[in-house]
């Protein structure tokens, strides 16, 4: 009995995958010069899904998929970049991906991942960058990636371990989330998870 369930779980599982799949080539299908004719680049989707902890120190996960309409928007993502204060912030690249637009996948490895001083001018606070190497892309490629984000916006902390990512005043949460784009976007989500006495 227990097997059955187990395997009618399993094909449940893999017939919403496969959907997820035929919904997400028809998600980047549904893109192009026609349906977004002053676009460079189209966000298909943003989402970022935020822990709290007691402490007010939160675990960021930011998944973005873009696909490119023409040269500019190819040439615009052919980096992306992230940056950061290590003395507030910790930040990871999680995974990668370019879909072609002749439908070939490339899963990028962690020698395309930089992480490197952010240029600076006047005031230098020791800012750093997390940059992912996309390399040449075509009108029509899309790029997903994923970023662990833990900690907050401001340096203000020098403590050890995750104290020094956790809010000045302990318990609080301070965040930002920018809701503006300089490209079009299909979704857009936010989840915030917390402590219920928050």
């Amino acid at each position: 009995m227990k097997n059955a369930l187990f395997i009618a779980a399993a094909l449940l599982l893999a017939s919403f995958v496969a959907a997820a799949g035929r919904d997400f080539e028809k998600a980047l299908a549904a893109i192009n010069k026609t349906t977004y004719p002053n676009a460079s680049a189209v966000a298909v989707f943003d989402s970022s899904k935020i822990e709290v902890k007691e402490s007010g120190l939160s675990l960021r996960t930011i998944r973005r998929l873009v696909k490119t309409l023409d040269e500019k928007g190819a040439a615009r993502y052919r980096t992306v970049n992230f940056n950061y204060d290590p003395l507030s912030a910790y930040v990871e690249i999680k995974f990668a991906k370019i879909y072609r637009a002749s439908g070939k996948v490339e899963t990028l490895d962690s020698s395309r991942f930089y992480d490197y001083p952010a240029p600076a001018r006047m005031i230098y606070w020791g800012m750093r960058r997390k940059t992912i190497d996309f390399g040449a892309l075509e009108p029509g490629d899309a790029v997903e990636y994923e970023i662990f984000r833990k900690g907050f916006t401001y340096a203000l902390l020098f403590d050890e371990d995750d104290e020094k990512f956790a809010p000045p005043m302990n318990g609080h949460f301070y965040d930002i989330i920018p809701f503006w784009s300089s490209i079009p976007g299909v979704e857009k989500v936010s989840r915030i998870a917390m402590p219920r006495d928050k």
